[in-house]
C-alpha cells in the first residue's frame, strides 16, 4: 500500500470509485461461474452467498477492530485485552456460525458415494451382461471391498486418490461407466473455483466497507487472506487490492481516476 493515511478528498474518492464488483446480482463474471456451479449444488444460492459474504466481513471487522491498526500502543491495556479475543477468534469459529451450506463449500469434501459399471460381452453374459461396483470416499482416499474389482482393474493402492483412482479407470482397456466419479471431479473443481471468487469478492467488499476506513481494511484483508490460505488450502492474493490502493486518489479528475481503475482491473 502507497500510504499510511488518506485525506478527506482522498477518501471520498476512493468510495465514488466503487465499482461494486462484489455485487454478485450485477457481477457478470461471477454469474457465469454460478450458472455452472449450480449443476452440482443447487442448495447453495445467492442469497446464501451474499449472507456468507457479510458474516465474513462482520467477522474480520470484530475480530481485527479500527483500533489495532489506528497507532494504538501494542504494550497498551486496551490493545492486550483487544488482541485477546482476537487470538480467540480463528477461522474455525468462523465456520460454527456460518450456514452448513457455506461451510460445505468452504471444506469442499468430495461426495461419498459412487458406482462403476463394467460391461460384460453380451454373447459371453446374456443374463448379466455388467457389474456393478460401489465405492466410498473417505478422507480423500477411494474405498472399495470388491477384491474382484481390484484384480479386473489393476486397483492395489490403498491410499488412492479420486483423481489417481480416475486416471487408473482411463487407462484400463476395459469397458465401463464411470461417469459418477467424472461428476465427483468436476463437482470440486467447479466448487473450489466458486469458493475461490466469493472469497476474492469478500476482499473487495470488505476494503469498500462502510464500516471502516481503507487504510484500517487494507490490513484487516491481509490478515484474513493469510489465515484462509492457510486453513483452507487456497491461493488468494492481494493484488487486485494492492492495484487500488496504489492509485493517486488526490486528483478531483474523476473520469482520470476511473480510467485508472479500469486499466488496473483489464491489466
Amino acid at each position: 500500500m502507497k500510504k499510511n493515511a488518506m485525506s478527506g478528498l482522498e477518501i471520498q474518492n476512493f468510495y465514488e470509485m466503487d465499482t461494486k464488483e462484489y455485487d454478485i446480482d450485477q457481477n457478470q463474471e461471477f454469474l457465469a461461474l454460478f450458472e455452472i456451479f449450480r449443476n452440482y449444488d443447487r442448495d447453495f444460492n445467492k442469497e446464501k452467498i451474499k449472507h456468507f459474504m457479510e458474516k465474513i466481513v462482520c467477522f474480520y471487522e470484530f475480530k481485527y477492530p479500527n483500533e489495532m491498526f489506528n497507532g494504538t500502543s501494542q504494550d497498551s491495556e486496551e490493545y492486550k485485552r483487544m488482541l485477546e479475543i482476537t487470538k480467540l477468534m480463528d477461522v474455525k469459529q468462523l465456520e460454527f456460525r456460518i450456514h452448513h451450506d457455506a461451510k460445505g463449500v468452504l471444506i469442499n469434501d468430495y461426495w461419498d458415494y459412487f458406482k462403476i459399471e463394467i460391461k460384460r460381452d453380451e454373447t459371453k453374459y446374456p443374463y448379466r451382461n455388467k457389474e456393478e461396483y460401489y465405492f466410498r470416499v473417505k478422507e480423500g482416499i477411494v474405498k472399495s471391498n470388491f477384491p474382484s474389482f481390484k484384480k479386473e482393474i489393476a486397483f492395489e493402492n490403498e491410499k488412492t486418490t479420486p483423481e489417481e483412482f480416475y486416471s487408473i479407470l482411463e487407462q484400463s482397456d476395459k469397458v465401463m461407466d464411470y461417469s459418477e466419479l467424472k461428476r465427483i471431479l468436476e463437482a470440486k473443481h467447479y466448487t473450489n473455483l466458486m469458493k475461490k471468487k466469493i472469497l476474492e469478492l469478500t476482499a473487495l467488499k470488505m476494503l469498500y466497507s462502510e464500516n471502516t476506513l481503507p487504510i484500517y481494511a487494507y490490513p484487516r484483508i491481509k490478515y484474513f487472506i493469510k489465515e484462509f490460505n492457510e486453513t483452507y488450502d487456497i491461493d488468494l492474493d492481494c493484488q487486485r487490492i494492492d492495484e487500488i490502493m496504489n492509485i493517486d486518489y488526490q486528483t478531483t479528475d474523476i473520469d482520470t481516476l476511473k480510467r485508472k481503475l479500469n486499466s488496473k482491473k483489464h491489466d
